[in-house]
């Protein structure tokens, strides 16, 4: 249906106490209590309904039950936020949407040079609800786009096959990881380390790094930027074991890394 109004008609051969359920309520509700005959609109909200109507007679220990399966689909799908919006895209799309009842999603991305192409995506294993919105991801393989200007959108329908499409956002593409082509790290007096790394990455974004073998492990920024693609700094560590993580990060997210013990 695409209105909340539904008309329940129904009819019995004597006079019953006529209720109804969902499925996924915990008690009755009574339509009328000495009646053979009911007719009235009745308002549901958006979604599935399993819908239980009883008529008990008096005097019998019998009902007759009938189970109505029906969905109420009164809104067009409103779509919240998609990601990423600005910046640029490594593949993966997110978006977040307000519809009960959607049918089938879809991600359309490409340019005019390499053409368009659309992904759909899977409303159950992709997608996780959270009434009344839904949150949905997909990764697909921009490999022919990797550093061009692509642009992206969903188009969202519902049972009931309206069709709702999101903004069109141009990104630009980088779903290479960094390269590091060079490491090494030098202990020093007082307990220094200096850290090296020579980096291609056009894109860069940040170098950052973790000490698992201090008290309180949590990611510090290294080199905020790269002066001739090298980054180039000094650390004071406590004495004793540690465990470090060199990450190397470009702005699309994609990163590179290196351990190591000292």
């Amino acid at each position: 249906y695409d209105s909340r109004g539904v008309w329940i008609n129904l009819t019995a051969n004597s006079k019953a106490a006529i209720i109804y359920m969902n499925l996924d309520e915990k008690e009755f509700t009574t339509l009328c209590r000495e009646c053979t005959y009911y007719k009235k609109r009745k308002f549901f909200d958006d979604g599935v309904h399993n819908l239980i109507i009883q008529a008990v007679f008096h005097g019998y220990p019998n009902f007759f039950t009938s189970i109505n399966n029906f969905t109420i689909d009164s809104k067009k799908p409103i779509i919240k936020d998609i990601e990423p919006k600005k910046g640029f895209a490594n593949g993966v799309f997110k978006i977040n949407f307000e519809e009960a009842t959607p049918s089938s999603l879809i991600l359309n991305y490409g340019n005019s040079s390499n053409g368009y192409s659309t992904a759909f995506l899977d409303l159950i294993k992709d997608c996780v609800s959270e009434k009344p919105t839904t949150t949905c991801s997909i990764n697909v393989n921009l490999s022919k786009y990797n550093e061009q200007d692509i642009s992206y959108w969903f188009s969202l329908k519902d049972m009931a096959n309206r069709m709702t499409d999101s903004k069109i956002t141009s990104l630009k593409v980088d779903f290479s990881k960094p390269i590091i082509n060079k490491f090494n790290y030098t202990l020093g007096s007082m307990k220094r380390i200096n850290f090296f790394l020579n980096i291609t990455e056009i894109n860069f974004d940040k170098v950052v790094f973790i000490d698992y073998g201090s008290y309180f492990p949590m990611w510090r920024t290294l080199c905020p930027k790269l002066i001739n693609n090298i980054c180039d700094e000094t650390r004071i560590f406590s004495k004793g074991e540690h465990d470090i993580v060199i990450k190397v990060f470009d702005k699309a997210g994609n990163s590179a890394q290196r351990s190591f013990s000292v």
